[in-house]
């Protein structure tokens, strides 16, 4: 494609081979007209950098025309990317551009190491236009100051959050912690309780044993009085038959004293029947005692199993009290148990509550952690957004930088149009296309192929354009020239009439 700006339809194909250009005849070669010395250019233009921002900043806010048609072109605004071709016609511009870039890249001589400067100047504003959003998008004070307040919010709501966490949790193990408490002052009562029931169940089961051990002590008392009222009355009826047998005696020998009374023969039977008398008299006045004594130890005999009776008696009566009081206690032990288990089931109840306490604490000291943690985000971030700024002072230095090699490379361009328009003046009867005599004749091969002049340096070729840009947009470097040489620079030769 050649240098020129939309006025390159007029130009016909044959004023691009440079085969057809060494087979016209001078005769059929135009005279290029004499350049006029362009004039001052006005504020904005690309021959004055101070002043280009203003009509790319206000073609941002409102329309631009297209690079290759002219047709106006509605800006997005903002921070998006400039649209430089239409992009309603399937990217027929932007090709159109490219091929024509193309054919000027490699047209041989001035005017395609002109074009190649003009691509590489439109590469590195496409460069510093992509550098300026990314500075101003996402590296700006705003943006930074802006990811900070997100940050500093987020942290915020993670620090509420965790406090509100911290509260609710400190309150549930709080409550769990009271309730293990009265869980535990009842264990406490209830075991407490226990122990004084069991003291008392000893005491009675003692005092029990005192009474069966009384009891049976009665028992063998009133046995004993029973065996020696058996030994008495045995000893009664002894003596019974003693005192029978002395009266049968002493009728017989009251019979022999009458036999002897009558007959009164036998002196000396009678004194020794008298002499027996006196013997069973004194024997039966000594069983007259001891039956007293006898009568004397059955009446004390039956009065201590009287006493005995009574004893056991009481012994009984004592033990059935001690029995419904044994009774009693068991109730109330049983009662007592029966609390007992509900408060060890109340307590082991209450152990998952206290288990979900020690869990709100464990999820607390992560709170805190995790606290502890955004803090130390915070911090990072913070060191992050003033490495930014560091990042976004370098980065401004490099666009200055790349702006003054930019501006360098204009100045390199203008020189080139100069020495172009000066080439194009001293020899009017050869083609726009052919090759300046300083540099050797042109070769007739138009394969592309020629020699870089010296001082001269080679661009590579343009790379294809992004996926990521909407239609219309090329930063690729197949733009061509700035409007401003489109219109500044020289026309091409008009076609005779045929």
């Amino acid at each position: 494609m050649s240098v020129s700006g939309p006025t390159d339809e007029n130009v016909p194909a044959s004023a691009v081979s440079s085969d057809e250009d060494e087979s016209r005849t001078p005769d059929q070669d135009e005279v290029l007209p004499p350049l006029e010395e362009p004039a001052e250019p006005p504020a904005g233009t690309d021959e004055d950098p101070a002043g280009e921002a203003a009509p790319n900043e206000v073609g941002r806010a409102g329309t631009r025309p297209c690079a290759y048609c002219g047709r106006p072109l509605p800006q997005h605004g903002d921070s998006s990317p400039v649209v430089r071709y239409c992009p309603d016609n399937g990217g027929a511009c932007a090709n159109a551009a490219a091929e024509r870039r193309r054919r000027d890249q490699d047209t041989p001589g001035l005017a395609g190491q002109v074009a190649r400067t003009w691509d590489m100047v439109e590469r590195l504003e496409d460069v510093a236009e992509l550098l300026a959003m990314s500075l101003t998008g996402g590296l700006s004070v705003a943006g930074v100051e802006r990811r900070l307040a997100e940050a500093r919010a987020e942290a915020a709501t993670a620090l509420a959050e965790a406090h509100r966490e911290r509260e609710a949790a400190r309150l549930e193990a709080q409550q769990g912690l009271a309730q293990l408490g009265a869980a535990h002052d009842e264990v406490r009562r209830a075991e407490a309780r226990v122990a004084e029931l069991a003291a008392r169940l000893e005491a009675a089961r003692a005092e029990r044993d005192t009474a069966r051990e009384m009891g049976n002590e009665a028992t063998r008392t009133a046995e004993a009085a029973n065996t020696a009222i058996a030994a008495v009355r045995e000893e009664r009826d002894r003596l019974v038959r003693r005192v029978a047998e002395l009266t049968s005696a002493l009728d017989v020998a009251r019979e022999e004293l009458a036999g002897a009374k009558e007959a009164q023969k036998r002196s000396a039977e009678l004194e020794e029947a008298r002499t027996r008398l006196r013997t069973a008299e004194s024997e039966l006045d000594e069983a007259r005692a001891d039956a007293d004594a006898a009568q004397k130890a059955r009446a004390a005999a039956e009065q201590a199993c009287a006493e005995a009776d009574r004893q056991a008696l009481e012994a009984r009566s004592h033990a059935e009290e001690m029995s419904l009081e044994r009774d009693e206690i068991v109730a109330e032990r049983d009662s007592l148990a029966a609390d007992l288990v509900a408060c060890r089931e109340e307590l082991d109840a209450a152990k998952p509550r206290l288990a979900e306490a020690e869990r709100i604490a464990a999820e607390l000291a992560e709170c805190r952690g995790e606290l502890e943690q955004h803090q130390s985000r915070l911090v990072e971030q913070q060191l992050k957004s003033r490495e930014h700024s560091q990042m976004v002072d370098q980065l401004r230095g490099a666009l200055a930088t790349m702006i003054a090699e930019r501006d360098a490379a204009r100045a390199e361009a203008d020189e080139a149009r100069g020495e172009l328009e000066r080439l194009v003046n001293s020899s009017p009867s050869r083609s726009r296309h052919a090759r300046p005599t300083e540099y050797g004749a042109a070769p007739a091969s138009t394969s592309g192929q020629y020699s870089t002049p010296p001082g001269q340096f080679a661009t590579p070729p343009p790379p294809a354009p992004s996926q990521d840009l909407p239609p219309g947009h090329d930063l690729g470097g197949v733009t061509g020239p700035p409007e401003s040489f489109r219109r500044n620079r020289f026309l091409p030769p008009e076609e005779p009439a045929s």
